[in-house]
């Protein structure tokens, strides 16, 4: 998803160039508005609510510095750029105490702008990233608190009552870990228990909704659906596959409805009330928990593996899974099978759902490989021999799918043509990045997206111009240019003629014809 931006400034020309210029970086952003001061600016950010401004300092009825203070006192998660002269640099300095993200020196280079736009949009990812990453381990930490009447922070709780308010509470206790698993070392337990929590968020749609399986005590597990969502699950078919996948005892209970949060105390207790004894000793689920508390889970994994697969950015995906197992270093043994699992189990997700060439995964078999190796050079290896696979199998994909890309942006192309049709636009419709379709656009067709753009567009004037009497400046806008001139100069260079006189020639053939 694009981040979003509005332009503000009171000269015209200088806004729309600015405009263009963020179109023509194609780096994840949108101009969602454009304001001529301070005051429409804030008027459009109630409704529009933008991820960036990027404000001129010297506007009419209120200026760039009143803006950026504005911005900071009621919208703060919404970044400002200034723009400014030279001569407005120091009086520009004033707004730095409003948490100014940077400043642009007028006039702007495109590819200024362009980095600056790059630095802000991964500053506002990762801002985000990290944000949802926290708000998930506060949900755990009250909701296992909640289930073991531990102490919590009722602020914190609000947002998670509001999450779950009528949500139907249900319960994964683990009846019996062998005979393929021996519990008594802590490490293997540890990749049974994650194991079954992203095959449960899965399998159960939680990694669609943004929820979880909580582990509350060494085999017991914890999570919340709505009523619908418990209505799509079948539970017994949930729990057979449980077995079937892990080769484990299990069993699922649906405890009963949450009318308010405090609820998950009553209900977990009355669980064990009916005859369902734990043990009390749970350091096992606090070893799992605080892998969770500090790592990404495995779907978390899949979104940042998917993210440079889907824009065909191979390199930076390589260069990332390097970095993971780089940092394996940095773990212990116990760990660093965990995340080695994590990424092999991710790929094998991602290679089944996105691209469809699943691998040879046999969850059983892996995870006794993983739970033998006796160092990190062999827990390496097992990933590098998966990662081989798929990159092998991606590529075989990529190949037979180039042709249907291209195909599918011709297509896409002719129903957008009389739109802005940006390079970005068509890249996001077959999800590549614009680097890699501009690429293999050319690659394919011979012609870059901007001139076989324009060779559609030329053809459709034409038939407007043979066919009809429409304006010629109509004509223009119904093909997708703005500015009439521009287009005339753009349609002479094609046809080395003028749109008029073009119609005039097809008239008088026609009229030849007739008589």
């Amino acid at each position: 998803m694009n981040s979003t931006v509005m332009v503000v400034d009171d000269e015209r020309v200088i806004r729309k160039t600015l405009v263009k210029m963020i179109e023509e970086a194609n780096g994840g952003w949108s101009v969602v508005g454009e304001a001529g001061n301070g005051e429409e600016a804030i008027q459009k950010m109630e409704e529009l609510s933008p991820d960036l401004v990027i404000t001129d300092i010297r506007m009419p009825r209120m200026n760039g510095i009143e803006l950026a203070k504005h911005v900071y006192e009621n919208k703060q998660d919404t970044r400002v750029v200034i723009l400014t002269a030279y001569k407005d640099f120091d009086y520009a300095q004033a707004a730095v105490k409003y948490k100014v993200t940077d400043f642009l020196l007028k006039p702007c280079p495109p590819d200024e702008v362009a980095e600056l736009l790059k630095l802000v949009r991964e500053e506002l990812l990762e801002q985000k990233a990290q944000a949802a990453k926290q708000e998930k381990i506060n949900e755990r930490m009250i909701i296992r608190s909640l289930c073991l009447r531990l102490p919590y922070d009722p602020q914190m709780a609000n947002a998670v009552e509001t999450k779950y308010a009528k949500a139907e509470f249900l319960l994964v206790k683990v009846t019996d870990f062998s005979p393929h698993f021996v519990v008594s070392k802590p490490d293997d337990l540890r990749l049974v228990q994650f194991s079954l929590i992203n095959i449960v968020e899965e399998l159960a749609g939680l990694d669609q909704s943004g929820k979880s399986l909580i582990p509350v005590e060494y085999d017991t597990f914890v999570f919340m659906l709505s009523r619908r969502e418990l209505n799509a699950v079948r539970l017994d078919e949930l729990q057979s596959k449980i077995e079937a996948l892990l080769e484990i005892s299990v069993s699922i209970h649906h405890v009963g409805e949450l009318s308010r949060l405090e609820d998950i105390t009553r209900l977990y207790s009355r669980f064990y009330k009916a005859g369902f004894d734990s043990s009390p000793d749970a350091a096992a689920s606090e070893d799992v928990a605080a892998y969770l508390k500090h790592n990404p889970t495995i779907q978390e994994l899949k979104a940042k593996l998917l993210a440079p697969l889907m824009v065909g950015e191979i390199a930076h995906f390589v260069a990332l899974v390097d970095d993971m197992i780089k940092k394996y270093e940095e773990h212990s043994l116990a760990t660093v099978k965990i995340e080695a699992y994590s990424l092999v189990y991710a790929l094998h997700s991602i290679s089944e759902k996105e691209f469809q060439f699943p691998l040879s995964f046999n969850m059983i078999e892996e995870i006794a490989t993983l739970n033998e190796s006796k160092n990190k050079e062999q827990v390496k290896e097992w990933v590098q021999r998966y990662l081989a696979d798929f990159q092998k199998r991606l590529e075989q994909w990529k190949a037979e799918r180039s042709e249907s890309i291209i195909d599918r942006v011709i297509d896409y192309m002719n129903q957008h043509y009389m739109e802005a049709c940006q390079l970005s636009d068509a890249a996001a419709s077959v999800y590549l990045s614009p680097k890699y379709l501009s690429e293999l656009f050319k690659k394919s067709t011979g012609e870059t997206f901007t001139s076989y753009l324009t060779k559609v567009r030329i053809k459709k004037a034409e038939l407007l111009l043979s066919n009809t009497k429409i304006k010629v400046t109509e004509i223009a806008r119904m093909v997708g240019y703005d500015d009439p001139n521009y287009f005339s100069t753009v349609f002479r260079k094609a046809l080395n003629c003028s749109p008029n006189h073009y119609r005039k020639q097809k008239q008088d053939i026609f009229k030849k014809r007739i008589d």
